[in-house]
């Protein structure tokens, strides 16, 4: 559960379907709670059995607020037999206290890089289907994707 926020400045819109919006402020907050919040909360506290394999990182912290800055494009094609949409966002920012609030499982932080949260999505929509591509590095580097169709 959470809530979310953008202000931006959307200088213009062309008639050629392409909006930029050079730059949003953005604010996420998010309250975790349930089955896989108690299991961190239990991992965070209780023994880690390593193994000496790879550091496993965990945090019990709950409410996580994000702010940050980013840009975005969207470029619609609206002809008479298809709609389709290719567009961009780029967030670069941070959550604060978040970094501090993770413990290794050897016990030692000192691996443990970053905190800017850097995210880079590309989007495309045909018709009612759609796929987004997410690449992030915060502390690591994951990917998503993602396919859906819209009612």
């Amino acid at each position: 559960m959470g809530a979310r926020s953008v202000i931006g400045i959307q200088p213009f819109r062309t008639n050629y379907g392409f909006d930029l919006r050079i730059l949003n402020w953005e604010n996420a907050f998010s309250l975790e709670r349930g089955a896989y919040a108690d299991y961190r909360n239990k991992a965070y506290d209780g023994p880690f059995i390593n193994n000496g394999e790879q550091s496993i990182y965990v945090s019990k912290k709950r409410n996580i607020f994000t702010t940050g800055l980013s840009t975005e494009g969207v470029f619609t094609n609206n002809s008479a037999k298809k709609m389709t949409k290719l567009g961009y966002r780029v967030f670069v920012g941070y959550s604060p206290k978040l970094k501090n609030s993770f413990k290794a499982a050897d016990g030692d932080i000192s691996y443990l890089e970053g905190g800017t949260a850097v995210v880079a999505s590309l989007f495309y929509q045909n018709q009612k289907i759609f796929g987004i591509l997410e690449v992030n590095n915060q502390f690591n580097f994951g990917a998503k994707l993602s396919v859906g169709y819209s009612f």
